[in-house]
C-alpha cells in the first residue's frame, strides 16, 4: 500500500482523474485569473453534479528557499450566483483527511456555501490526491513493536526518496493555504476549518491576515494544544463527565448504570472473541 513518490501516480486506494469536462457547467467568465504556479487537470474525484469546477494542481516548495517541489491537488467549485461573494476555503482536518474527498457525501454538505460563495477544496501537503503522498503501510492485526517498526520503515523510505518529513507541518501548511489562495486569482477568502483543520485555520489566520475575511473554526485545536498529549486524557475526562451526567439523572442511571464500567466489559469481551466488522469495501481517506 506503500505509495511511489511519482507526479500524479496511481494507485488502487487512488483511482485516476476523470475528465468530467463534457458533464459540467462552464466556468463562469468572472472566475478569476489563474496564477502560473497552477496547472490545470482532470479532477480528481468528480465534482457535485450541476455545478461548474475547475481542478489542478498547485506547485508550492517544500521547504524555504528549497529547490524541491511538491504539488497540491486543489478543486474550485464555483457559486451557482452570478455575483458571489467572497469565496470560502474549506480545511480538513485529521490531520491527513482529504479536503477533496468531501464531494463524494450525498447529498453535498456545502451546497448551502455555494448558493452565495465560490468554494475551495484542498488535500493538504501530503495527504489525499496530492504529490507526494505520506502513506504508510498499515497491519491492523500487527503488535504494537511491529507497528511502530513498520513506521520506522517507512519513515526511511520517504525519506530515502527525497522527502524532507520535518517540513510537514502547520506552519509550512498555512504557507501553502495562503499560496494557493494566491494562484487561484482570490484577493480574499473565508477560511473554515474543522478539527485539526482549525488549528489550520488559525495559523492562516496568524500568519496571513491580510488576506482573511472571516475565519469559522469547528471542534477547535487551539495552537497551543498538544494533540497527541492531551488525546488520552481529554477522551477519559469526557467519557468520565458523560458517566458522572448520567448519574445524576433517574432515568439514564437506571438505563445504563455504569457506563464506564460497561465499556470496559465490552472491551475485555471483544478482546477475548473479535467481531468480524464488514465495512463495505475499503476508501482511502
Amino acid at each position: 500500500m506503500l505509495a511511489l513518490l511519482c507526479a500524479r501516480c496511481s494507485s488502487p486506494d487512488r483511482p485516476n482523474p476523470v475528465d468530467v469536462s463534457d458533464t459540467r457547467p462552464e466556468v463562469p467568465e468572472r472566475a478569476p485569473e489563474k496564477g502560473a504556479a497552477y496547472t490545470p487537470a482532470d479532477c480528481f474525484i468528480p465534482p457535485p453534479p450541476g455545478y461548474a469546477a475547475d481542478c489542478g494542481w498547485v506547485t508550492v516548495p517544500e521547504a524555504p528557499d528549497s529547490e524541491r517541489d511538491i504539488q497540491l491537488a486543489v478543486m474550485v467549485l464555483y457559486s451557482s450566483s452570478e455575483v458571489p461573494n467572497d469565496p470560502v476555503v474549506y480545511l480538513e482536518g485529521g490531520p491527513g483527511g482529504s479536503g477533496l474527498s468531501v464531494v463524494a457525501t450525498e447529498p453535498f454538505v456545502f451546497e448551502h456555501i455555494l448558493s452565495q460563495r465560490d468554494l475551495v477544496l484542498i488535500d493538504q501537503r501530503g495527504t489525499g490526491y496530492s504529490d507526494p503522498w505520506l502513506v504508510c503501510p498499515e497491519d491492523i492485526e500487527a503488535t504494537v513493536e511491529e507497528a511502530l517498526e513498520s513506521l520506522r520503515t517507512c519513515r526511511e523510505t520517504w525519506q530515502g526518496r527525497g522527502v524532507d518529513l520535518g517540513q510537514y507541518n502547520t506552519r509550512q501548511n498555512a504557507s501553502d493555504i495562503e499560496r494557493v489562495r494566491a494562484a487561484l486569482g482570490y484577493a480574499e477568502w473565508n477560511v473554515y476549518g474543522i478539527s485539526y483543520g482549525s488549528r489550520l485555520a488559525l495559523t492562516v489566520l496568524r500568519d496571513y491576515p491580510e488576506h482573511v475575511r472571516a475565519l469559522m473554526i469547528d471542534g477547535v485545536l487551539p495552537l497551543q494544544a498538544d494533540l497527541l498529549a492531551s488525546a488520552t486524557p481529554s477522551s477519559a475526562a469526557s467519557l468520565q463527565a458523560v458517566n458522572a451526567g448520567c448519574q445524576e439523572q433517574a432515568d439514564c442511571a437506571a438505563a445504563y448504570a455504569d457506563i464506564i464500567g460497561k465499556l470496559f466489559e465490552s472491551v475485555d469481551r471483544l478482546d477475548a472473541e473479535p467481531a468480524p466488522l464488514d465495512l463495505g469495501g475499503s476508501e482511502p481517506f
